[in-house]
This record gives C-alpha cells, structure tokens and sequence, in this order.
C-alpha cells in the first residue's frame, strides 16, 4: 500500500486544493482530509477506535464470562 501525507496550506477563501497524484497510484484513490493543528487528536481518536474494533476487546472484554466483577 503507499500513501502520501501532506500538510497543505489553504486560503480561507478558497474550497478547493491541487494534489499531485503518482501515475502508479491507479485510476482511483482515496483522499482523507483532516485539519492539521488538530493532528494529535484525531489521530488518538482514530487508534481508540481502531482497538475497539480488536478481536481481543470483541471476544475477551467483550465477553460475560470473562467479566471479574460478576460475582461479586
């Protein structure tokens, strides 16, 4: 997989960016666009969601028999 990260910037005016696509990156991409001063938390919000979505929290935690605090 490639990817390329950009931090660009954009005049409050205008709507639109020019992005400079390798050939070999194919017919169709996929473009995420996120505001950079706000980097750190996206990207901790993103890797929350992502261990959310872990077989461990789904099977484990996620699970009633696995739950310590049930007889108490």
């Amino acid at each position: 997989m490639y990817a390329i990260r950009k931090i660009i910037k954009t005049d409050r005016g205008k709507a639109t960016i020019d992005i400079d696509i390798p050939e070999y990156f194919g017919e169709e991409v996929e473009v995420i666009i996120l505001p950079a001063r706000e980097k750190e938390m996206f990207f901790s919000y993103y890797m929350a969601k992502y261990q959310e979505e872990t077989g461990f929290v789904k099977e484990v935690l996620g699970n009633e028999k696995e739950d310590v605090w049930n007889e108490v």
